[in-house]
């Protein structure tokens, strides 16, 4: 039934919700019968997209995935709900999780798969520490992939934000530079001045290249003027003053940068593991 609302989805342009509560409503199915019908349209659905987006991974539904709880209630709208209140011995749902329940309800999930009931009950227990014995692992996948894409759509948010607040320390940082270079200083001695204020070499270098883009493109300095500007130090001895503009934005360009370049490796990740789900739940159909 998941399937066939999938490809309702496909064919027709039916919401998954839609397509969902069309399919089932004359099936007489439980509540959570319902629910797996759901996820198993929305793991078909997706794997569909998934096969047509080529390079792209960044998979949405037209009217969002289906909604077991809008399914329901949608159902039981009228005066004759489709949906089967069965009593507790002719169905054994889950209780809070289709992965812990009853010997009943594990044998049915094993008769839809093709896997003898007996089996299964006896690697119910294994189940939860071996991830290819669930009775459906597909569905763990989909869970998994729903919840890399919240935390991808969540560092996206965060990462839009950061990049406009890197843009901002960024201007003023140059700013400030630029100031002091104009005025007699050389890029050598803003190097090593604020040098002293930051623990990883690898943004003290990125300041710089920040810095000397800026003074470069705006015309302040030639390309070798501004190597012949970073050589330039003054003696040494001389104690940077923490309160000085130059170091004080430089401080903050350092500290926004750093967070920066951890949501660009978080989002990196993200988008790796859900091309790693998806090719899971790919193998496993």
């Amino acid at each position: 039934m998941g399937k066939k609302a999938a490809a309702r989805y496909r064919d027709e342009g039916l919401p998954l919700t839609d397509a969902v509560v069309d399919t089932v409503k004359l099936a007489m199915l439980g509540p959570e019968q319902v629910k797996r019908v759901c996820e198993f349209a929305n793991t078909t659905a997706y794997l569909s997209e998934f096969e047509k987006g080529g390079s792209v991974r960044n998979i949405t539904f037209t009217g969002g995935p289906a909604d077991a709880g809008k399914a329901l209630r949608d159902l039981n709208d009228g005066s004759n709900p489709a949906i089967n209140h069965v009593g507790s011995f002719d169905y054994a749902p889950p209780s809070g999780s289709y992965k812990t329940a009853s010997a009943g309800g594990m044998s049915k999930l094993a008769e839809a798969f093709g896997v003898g009931g007996e089996g299964m009950e006896k690697s119910a227990e294994a189940s939860r520490t071996n991830h290819s014995l669930h009775a459906n692992p597909v569905e763990d996948l989909y869970d998994l992939k729903l919840a890399l894409e919240s935390t991808r759509d969540s560092t996206m948010s965060k990462l839009a934000t950061s990049g406009v607040l890197y843009e901002d320390v960024r201007s003023d940082m140059c700013a400030a530079v630029t100031q002091e270079v104009l005025g007699g200083a050389s890029i050598g001695d803003v190097a090593r001045a604020c040098a002293s204020f930051v623990g990883d070499p690898s943004l003290h270098k990125l300041a710089m290249v920040e810095i000397g883009k800026h003074l470069r493109d705006g015309g302040y300095m030639k390309p070798e003027e501004l190597g012949q500007s970073l050589r330039k130090v003054a003696s040494a001895g001389v104690i940077p003053n923490p309160q000085h503009p130059v170091v004080e934005r430089f401080v903050a360009f350092t500290k926004v940068a750093a967070g920066h370049r951890t949501l660009e490796i978080t989002m990196q990740v993200m988008d790796e593991q859900i091309k790693q789900t998806a090719e899971m739940m790919k193998e496993l159909l």
